[in-house]
């Protein structure tokens, strides 16, 4: 799998890009569901299927105090990712300017003139733009000016739960690890330092 660390280290063109967007904080079954159908849409069209994402999280950026623990940092992430198959990540930078960006720009200048994409997968939920203002009826809509198709795909449910990063946080905080494990497709990793003692 190839990283792009940056819009700017964007140095050569996508072969036809199956392309998804979004933080994917854990790399949960939801995500992996997603990445699955970008695979499949990639291998449909012959192309690449592009994983876009955000570094730092932007909560990190625009409101410290209130951004959530993550559930995997950024090189525990890539080898989730990895794992699912995908070809090409590209990690744009998240800064307070690029947060400036309305969600139109977004698509015309980064989805469509420069990567080029063919086909995107997004989740229900997927937010984007400046305050959050772009939606996946918003992304649709524009797309459709650009004869690009959107696919939004359903949430994913275990049992009653539905399958989201803040689920997943909450079950560990009340100490639910085998319920946010279940969630995760994974056994959630709890990482430190092994020390002498009870």
């Amino acid at each position: 799998m190839e990283i792009i660390l940056g819009i700017d280290q964007l140095k050569r063109p996508f072969n036809n890009p199956i392309v998804t967007l979004g933080n994917f904080d854990g790399v949960h079954l939801g995500h992996q569901a997603i990445f699955r159908k970008v695979k499949e849409e990639a291998q449909k069209n012959n192309g690449e299927a592009v994983v876009i994402t955000f570094e730092p999280h932007p909560l990190k950026v625009l409101s410290p105090q209130t951004c959530p623990p993550l559930l995997a940092p950024f090189r525990k992430k890539m080898v989730l990712v990895e794992k699912s198959a995908m070809d090409t990540v590209l990690c744009i930078e998240f800064t307070l300017g690029f947060s400036k960006i309305s969600p139109f720009d977004f698509i015309k200048n980064i989805l469509i003139e420069k990567v080029k994409a063919k086909k995107i997968v997004v989740g229900y939920n997927y937010r984007f733009g400046r305050k959050q203002r772009g939606d996946v009826e918003i992304l649709k809509q524009a797309c459709k000016l650009f004869q690009v198709e959107v696919e939004v795909m359903e949430p994913l449910r275990i049992g009653s739960t539905t399958v989201s990063s803040s689920k997943i946080r909450e079950l560990i905080k009340e100490g639910e690890v085998e319920e946010a494990s279940n969630l995760l497709g994974r056994n959630y990793p709890v990482i430190g330092k092994v020390v002498q003692g009870a």
